[in-house]
């Protein structure tokens, strides 16, 4: 509890000024502006969301991929130590 008021409450609350601040400001110039802003923000949310889950399953794919080239090139190496211990003598 004691980091939400020293940690999280600050930022979060400098964040919501910082957003009326620009909200305002932006109203003032061009109060469309504002409206297709609010308007487009939830579509670029989904849009981002369906990207960032895209994404996530091409980096668990790659990391697979990547430990499988891995564990292949660790037993290429390890079937050498062996042989050459077996044909005679140590390394």
């Amino acid at each position: 509890m004691g980091s939400f008021f020293s940690e999280t409450l600050p930022g979060l609350l400098l964040n919501i000024v910082t957003v009326l601040t620009a909200t305002v400001y932006l109203v003032r110039m061009d109060a469309m502006l504002i409206i297709v802003l609010f308007a487009s923000y939830p579509v670029m949310l989904i849009v981002a969301d369906k990207l960032s889950k895209k994404l996530a399953e091409l980096a668990k794919k790659l990391r697979t991929h990547m430990d499988q080239r891995t564990q292949e090139a660790y037993d290429a190496v390890q079937g050498i130590v062996v042989c050459r211990w077996r044909m005679g003598g140590r390394i």
